[in-house]
């Protein structure tokens, strides 16, 4: 009966299915993705959004690493989280303003680390509700009025960033 339909193929490229993060240890890899997710998410104005920062017995524990994967994945200086929770070189945490994304090296850089956010483990829920979130939220950049916690580079080219976003949420349903 179904022999007549066409089935879809899914390819993606090793790009868009695989991160840097994942050749650095577990639980490296998850506190960098858990603390640059939350604090975009916690800027999203997102009720029910997790705290802006990491545990940060996990932080420390993979401070060391984190420091080499920034280093390694050319991280910019404002999205890399020091151990006492802020961004290295932003002095006081609290008076700086959130950290933005206005490039599109750094947007691709983040992309890279919420792609692996959505293949965590399923225990590591609300890391995921968190990527999923934010990038729900970079989807209304294909709406006439995107909402304003867009950055400006997923403004302009909505449409590539949108089939970037899409990839990445296929991590979501597999096993």
């Amino acid at each position: 009966m179904y022999d007549s339909i066409p089935s879809l193929s899914l390819t993606s490229s090793s790009s868009l299915s695989t991160s840097v993060l994942s050749s650095f240890p577990a639980e490296a890899s998850h506190a960098v993705v858990q603390s640059m997710v939350r604090t975009i998410a916690a800027n999203l104005g997102i009720h029910g959004a997790a705290a802006a920062t990491a545990p940060t017995a996990k932080l420390n524990v993979a401070l060391g690493a984190a420091a080499t994967a920034s280093a390694t994945m050319n991280v910019p200086p404002q999205l890399v989280v020091s151990s006492e929770g802020g961004t290295a070189g932003a002095g006081t945490a609290s008076s700086e303003a959130p950290p933005s994304l206005k490039s599109e090296a750094q947007i691709t850089w983040f992309m890279e680390v919420v792609c692996h956010g959505l293949s965590l483990p399923l225990a590591e829920h609300d890391t995921i509700k968190d990527c999923v979130n934010i990038y729900c939220e970079w989807l209304s950049a294909l709406l006439p009025q995107p909402k304003s916690c867009v950055p400006a580079p997923i403004v302009e080219e909505p449409n590539r960033y949108a089939r970037k976003i899409i990839a990445h949420l296929y991590h979501l349903f597999v096993p």
